[in-house]
């Protein structure tokens, strides 16, 4: 049966993922972040910067709709018309003990001061 997703109030605030890739000659940096609002809507932005030998891009990313959650799934539900379902998993950081989410395997730490899961 399909479960109906809700809001849950927990998941409210903003998620930001970062990698930083060390290449020889260049790297690449991305910043992803989304945050989930209360009243449902969710906002998401990627920045990616590269960098070469040859010169560096920026490329960036945009997308709002609307989210919902159950215990083990995220679903966004964008304004462009595209639903997509990712898993997701709650845990605490291992070394600050910040609360996370795990969406799709990746790590995405909270932006702002929250109590641990």
């Amino acid at each position: 049966q399909q479960q109906r997703g809700s809001v849950p109030q927990e998941l409210v605030g903003k998620w930001c993922y970062q990698a930083n890739v060390q290449a020889q000659g260049g790297g690449r940096q991305s910043n992803l972040c989304f945050t989930l609002y209360a009243n449902g809507t969710y906002e998401y932005q990627s920045e990616t910067t590269s960098t070469n030998v040859y010169g560096g891009t920026n490329s960036q990313s945009y997308d709002s709709g609307r989210w919902s959650a159950t215990a083990t799934t995220l679903t966004s539900y964008s304004s462009s018309g595209k639903t997509t379902t990712y898993t997701l998993e709650k845990r605490n950081h291992p070394k600050t003990g910040d609360p996370m989410l795990i969406v799709d395997g990746d790590a995405f730490v909270t932006f702002y001061q929250k109590q641990p899961w």
